[in-house]
């Protein structure tokens, strides 16, 4: 008669440490259902008493098994009302006033009350503009503006820098949304916001569409579906390699992916997912693929071009928290 193999208890999980050492189970924190929840500290977090007073958090052992963390050392940590609070004032700090919520509490795009320190002007922004994008005063930011001059001359120095020829401002400058117009020598005239423009790196559309193609990316846009809603995943394969696309449906793909033809890998498994329109999703991850490859994060294998090291999470992680779209899990 065979004997029955013995079952772990859940006490013989307490004393379990991460790779790095940074994790720990000190116990049992109870139960959800028939799963055992566990209480386990962060040598990183428990730094910080005033964000993490209880001193620990919770997870089950499936979680920490697969990597995942508990704590504030998450890619993207599960922050309550009162954490985005004392996050947002340490954005703050020495610059303006978090008075608190405008509305009531949902998530990271909830609305706050704010007041400058420097000449008193009050204003509302969300928690993700003020702890990730790090914004401040608007009225400080637009009295900080440049002249038309000094827009155009930096819009010139670009220009020479990326061979294009310069044609300016159509309607003038005003603000930092103002319409800034050069000549492509490729796809002729083209038209982007000064803000966009110095700021935020945008550079001919035909230009960086040519380069896509030249790497792999031609495919995967659907011009009659651009306002549908799409979802951009950043899946983690076998905790050796990472993959960045885009789905109209995550878990279909990730099906896929499990499958001989494609990667044939079975531990797959979701680090985060955004959500918008098929275009804004499309030239998101793009942008991503560009960055990352310019880096050289890419990761060889012959069923895609959309896999990259795990060591550029780093950077991925906080373009992505500065893209404004909205996170969810699915």
């Amino acid at each position: 008669m065979t004997e029955k193999k013995k079952q772990p208890r859940p006490d013989d999980f307490i004393g379990w440490k991460s790779e790095n050492g940074i994790l720990e189970v000190i116990g049992i924190a109870g139960k959800q259902g028939n799963i055992t929840l566990f209480k386990v500290t962060c040598t990183e977090c428990s730094k910080d008493p005033e964000l993490f007073p209880d001193g620990y958090f919770v997870s089950t052992k499936g979680n920490l098994v697969r990597g995942k963390k508990p704590c504030g050392c998450a890619k993207s940590p599960k922050w309550k009302d009162w954490q985005f609070l004392i996050l947002a004032r340490r954005a703050a700090k020495d610059r303006f006033i978090v008075h608190g919520f405008s509305e009531k509490f949902k998530d990271k795009n909830t609305k706050l009350n704010l007041e400058c320190l420097k000449d008193g002007h009050k204003w509302i922004a969300s928690i993700h503009n003020i702890v990730n994008k790090r914004t401040g005063c608007p009225k400080c930011y637009g009295n900080a503006k440049p002249t038309e001059q000094e827009a155009l001359q930096k819009c010139i120095d670009i220009c020479k820098e990326m061979n294009y020829d310069v044609v300016g401002f159509p309607d003038g400058y005003k603000n930092a949304y103002s319409s800034f117009e050069y000549v492509c020598k490729i796809h002729g005239k083209q038209k982007v916001s000064y803000n966009n423009f110095v700021h935020g790196g945008k550079r001919c559309g035909g230009c960086w569409k040519d380069r896509q193609k030249e790497l792999g990316n031609g495919n995967g846009y659907y011009p009659e579906r651009k306002d549908e809603q799409d979802f951009l995943y950043v899946l983690n394969f076998n905790n050796n390699f990472i993959k960045v696309g885009r789905s109209f449906d995550v878990n279909e793909r990730i099906r896929n992916l499990r499958k001989p033809s494609e990667s044939g890998i079975k531990r797959i498994y979701k680090l985060r997912i955004f959500t918008a329109t098929h275009q804004e999703i499309y030239d998101l991850e793009q942008e991503l693929h560009s960055e990352l490859r310019e880096r050289n994060f890419q990761y060889p294998v012959i069923w895609s071009t959309e896999c990259f090291e795990k060591d550029s999470l780093f950077i991925l992680n906080s373009l992505l928290d500065s893209c404004g779209l909205e996170e969810v899990n699915i």
